[in-house]
């Protein structure tokens, strides 16, 4: 178990890759000398066509998740076909549509430098399309197309190489109870919350868990809803992964109740217990204050 902590609070800790940079319906854009209209949902539902993909937020104007920060983005983040996810670790994809070419070329470009070590990187237009580099190469192609047929333009590969992607050989052999796991048990929090978005998931031998980011406030907030087997393991997990970050710098809200824990790097008071009566919707049971807390910000 304490191995299997070790990991996750360094899941959390790791998140660069995803977008820790960070801080519309459609846009006509000039595209070889002509104008085409085509927005995110276009687009998805295109790729869709391919596999039931899972939209998971929508952005009508958002800045892009890198340095750039272009603005008024119009952005899909969304998950694989269930049959098509990667077994060990997967990550979000994106759907991107820039005001302008030149929009996405900037943003690519810093893409390239942040991303392409994870991510396949795709263009056609103003579009551009992240997928999540644990899915085959192969697999890729098919989205690809149905970009392309719908932008009429061909397809740039800012990164056709295969990402450096996290494997393992471990089986995934932990079974949620009662079949309700972090997939679940993160779309509940959805419910509850709003303004959640997917950013991982992943699994060890005695728990799985989803790292999500939370944008509903000025200042972005990450956290991990974890499964353990039991109510007893998840209160184990949630002691020493705080005693980890007791006279640290970091913030850290650490919250459980029966076997889920949510941990946040932020650790507000307000942050806190909008969680806390959360979780408790959730599971239906109360949240266990001797393990459930929060370091002063």
């Amino acid at each position: 178990m304490k191995k299997g902590i070790a990991f996750l609070l360094a899941a959390v800790m790791c998140l660069g890759f995803v977008g820790c940079e960070l801080p519309g319906m459609g846009l006509a854009r000039k595209i070889v000398g002509k104008t085409v209209g085509v927005n995110a949902e276009m687009v998805f539902k295109e790729l869709e066509k391919e596999g039931e993909l899972i939209l998971d937020t929508k952005y009508d104007s958002t800045e892009s998740f890198n340095s750039a920060k272009v603005p008024n983005v119009e952005m899909i983040v969304f998950r694989m076909p269930k049959e098509e996810r990667p077994t060990y670790r997967e990550k979000a994809c994106y759907i991107e549509v820039y005001p302008s070419q030149e929009d996405l070329e900037r943003s690519c470009e810093q893409y390239v430098q942040t991303d392409s070590k994870y991510n396949w990187l795709y263009s056609s237009g103003n579009v551009l399309l992240r997928i999540d580099g644990n899915v085959p190469k192969g697999d890729t192609r098919k989205y690809t197309s149905a970009l392309k047929e719908l932008t009429k333009d061909n397809v740039q590969k800012w990164n056709d190489r295969n990402p450096e992607v996290e494997k393992s050989n471990r089986k995934k052999t932990f079974q949620p109870p009662n079949g309700f796991g972090a997939n679940e048990a993160f779309e509940r929090l959805k419910e509850e919350l709003g303004g959640l978005e997917f950013a991982i998931y992943s699994y060890l031998h005695e728990l799985e868990f989803i790292i999500f980011w939370d944008r509903t406030d000025s200042k972005l907030v990450c956290g991990t809803i974890s499964i353990a087997e039991s109510d007893e393991d998840a209160l184990s997990l949630a002691r020493v992964s705080f005693d980890g970050y007791q006279g640290s710098k970091f913030e850290r809200s650490i919250l459980v109740s029966g076997n889920i824990i949510i941990e946040l790097d932020r650790s507000s008071e307000e942050l806190f217990f909008k969680y806390s009566n959360a979780l408790e919707r959730v599971t239906g049971k109360p949240i266990n204050m001797e393990y459930s807390k929060r370091t002063e910000s």
